[in-house]
């Protein structure tokens, strides 16, 4: 089976949203996060049967990428704790300021992995975790100039595209990996399915987490976003990426980091794909006609974690 997307898919869905106070989107570092997350937790303690859901949004994965005095990891840039150094240090190559803006990312995640532990050992202790689902998941990669890009919701190159998803229960199956595509929207029919919640019924999900074979006529689609012009389909090891000014052709399992695009030396692969491409987009982009418009305070909060500019 073949999967297409688009980039609107890299953006937030423009439907109404439930948000906390605007003082509480403002960045704060994983170690408060985790604080006030087992402080949280706590609390709850006087009524342990009381089933809960705990949702933490941590901004460490973003610029700009200041990990913790004691948490920096070495920098091939002189004095380079600074993300401008990494975007517009005079005289550096790209290569050299991709490495250098990696070591800040690297720091951060590494900062942010201990306080994930810190959480999830607390919950072990308070003897939580043995009824207790977990989810840890990144709702978008990061370009870090590889492709005269930074940031993310760019392109669709697997630097933004695959992010890490770890899921744990109870009882549930022994630890492994896998690679294959998944969908991030569908998490809510594979948590619902393990509390007893039921699916709302807009939501055409399948709660095993796989991704089916996407065509437009069969599946329009989340709600609102955004269109675009960017699209990608994965079939097997290959992937294209199709955009206006041409088709990119990348071997994931030889070129997992997608440097050496095959679309010259393969025409008949690029062929077929921007084929499976035409099919998806004959039977509906794979968009709502009537998305509606953010109005100001939900588009101020949005820019606020970062999501739309």
């Amino acid at each position: 089976a073949s999967q297409v997307l688009d980039a609107s898919a890299l953006r937030v869905l423009q439907r109404p949203l439930e948000w906390l106070d605007a003082a509480q989107v403002s960045y704060r570092r994983a170690d408060r996060i985790t604080d006030e997350a087992i402080a949280l937790l706590e609390g709850r303690l006087a009524d342990p049967g009381r089933p809960y859901f705990l949702f933490l949004n941590y901004f460490d994965a973003h610029e700009p990428y200041l990990a913790p005095p004691g948490h920096e990891f070495p920098s091939p840039l002189a004095g380079g704790s600074r993300l401008r150094m990494g975007l517009h240090g005079s005289g550096h190559s790209r290569e050299l300021r991709s490495r250098h803006l990696a070591s800040l990312y690297d720091a951060e995640l590494s900062f942010l992995d201990g306080e994930l532990g810190r959480l999830l050992s607390h919950v072990e202790r308070t003897g939580e975790l043995d009824h207790t689902v977990v989810v840890i998941v990144g709702d978008h990669g990061e370009s870090l100039w590889e492709r005269e890009r930074w940031g993310h919701g760019h392109s669709l190159y697997q630097s933004e595209l695959w992010v890490p998803l770890v899921l744990w229960e109870p009882g549930g199956p022994p630890g492994g990996r896998s690679d294959a595509p998944r969908q991030l929207a569908d998490l809510m029919p594979w948590i619902l399915e393990r509390v007893g919640g039921a699916l709302p019924q807009a939501s055409r999900r399948d709660p095993d987490l796989q991704v089916s074979q996407v065509l437009g006529r069969f599946d329009p689609g989340p709600e609102g976003g955004q269109r675009s012009d960017v699209y990608m389909v994965r079939e097997g090891r290959h992937k294209l990426i199709a955009e206006a000014s041409g088709s990119e052709l990348y071997d994931l399992e030889r070129d997992p980091e997608e440097r050496h695009d095959l679309a010259a030396s393969a025409p008949e692969r690029v062929a077929q794909l921007e084929a499976r491409l035409a099919e998806w987009r004959s039977g509906g982009d794979g968009q709502a006609d009537d998305a509606r418009s953010l109005d100001e305070e939900e588009r101020r909060r949005l820019e606020a974690l970062g999501y739309v500019e």
